[in-house]
């Protein structure tokens, strides 16, 4: 009798960079993004919060969401949460960075950009660390 080891799927993506969970992981944070700026949005439109808030809701709300994708992808993998979680984050800022090029005609790379795209990768990886920790 022949006895074949028992692999999880979750085991299978140890020591790995897992696509699939980035890519849902990216999903998930501009769901989290979408359903925040709603929120921000009504309660702009409906009380009297001033419209000033908004250029620091922007850098709260996607900190949170890439930090939250960051949990979930690392939570799907047994190893380098961190690193998962990172590119992650660095894939939400790189599409949010492509969306802004094609759609808003005086928008430029520079320093700024490249200052986004390092804190989108430390924050995916802190949402990394802390979802394989948890």
């Amino acid at each position: 009798m022949r006895h074949t080891k028992y692999i999880s799927p979750r085991n299978d993506t140890k020591g790995k960079i897992n696509g699939i969970y980035i890519i849902k992981g990216v999903l998930l944070a501009y769901i989290v993004s979408l359903v925040a700026f709603l929120i921000i949005g009504g309660l702009i439109h409906f009380t009297k919060i001033s419209e000033d808030i908004v250029p620091v809701s922007v850098n709260i709300v996607s900190a949170l969401s890439v930090l939250i994708g960051g949990l979930y992808v690392a939570k799907n993998v047994d190893t380098r949460g961190w690193l998962n979680g990172g590119i992650m984050g660095l894939l939400y800022v790189v599409i949010l960075l492509a969306l802004s090029l094609f759609l808003v005609p005086d928008t430029s790379l520079g320093i700024s950009s490249f200052v986004k795209l390092a804190l989108g990768f430390v924050i995916g990886a802190l949402g990394g660390i802390l979802g394989v920790n948890i």
